[in-house]
């Protein structure tokens, strides 16, 4: 795994890449280093940005938390940096999800991002067109347990989009910032696996 430092215009941060940096594991900005609480963002995949903080969406992202957090860790369900969702699935065609190294290696990214957040934010969007049910399900599964493990339960939030009239999308999953602009921050009260598929509950 490659670390690499980052620095554009007011923030720093770093990023984890796989060794051939065609997978981006973590995006970790730091907005204050003074200021102790942690956010951590679990969106869909990373685009081929070239400079990461650049990315229209990290960026929009980033800005929702000004001086309210110190840090903004953002990792993905998946790593392959793609602009085109709809190719997605392209990159785990031929693969075994629980034997593929490249997710093993991202889950473990999410975990530790997980571990360090104060709050989570949900938001990887709907299942896009053509890709694996199975293996997008598999990863929010995962990533439910994970967040059992450390009993941050009662941590989780989703975004609200301007114009989208649901907390959810249409197959019931937290909205993706692309979607439109972030007007605020909904808390999760409770999320389990039922049948296989997510389930959210607000206050």
């Amino acid at each position: 795994m490659k670390k690499v430092a980052l620095n554009v215009g007011e923030y720093q941060g770093v990023t984890y890449y796989s060794d051939n940096e065609e997978e981006r594991y973590l995006l970790k900005a730091i907005r204050d280093p003074e200021v102790d609480k942690s956010v951590t963002v679990i969106m869909l995949n990373p685009t081929t940005t070239e400079e990461a903080l650049a990315d229209p969406v990290v960026q929009k992202v980033i800005h929702y938390f000004p001086n309210k957090a110190g840090k903004v860790n953002i990792v993905n369900l998946f790593p392959f940096q793609e602009n085109h969702i709809h190719q997605l699935d392209e990159h785990m065609k031929g693969q075994n999800m629980r034997d593929f190294s490249i997710i093993k290696q991202n889950l473990h990214m999410i975990k530790l991002a997980i571990k360090d957040a104060d709050e989570i934010i949900l938001a990887w969007g709907s299942l896009p067109d053509g890709f694996s049910e199975a293996h997008y399900h598999t990863c929010i599964r995962d990533i439910v347990h994970l967040i059992r493990v450390f009993h941050k339960t009662n941590h989780c939030y989703v975004f609200e989009i301007e114009g989208q009239k649901s907390l959810l999308t249409w197959d019931n999953h937290p909205h993706h910032p692309r979607e439109g602009k972030i007007k605020g921050l909904q808390h999760v009260s409770e999320l389990w696996i039922e049948d296989g598929y997510l389930v959210l509950r607000f206050q």
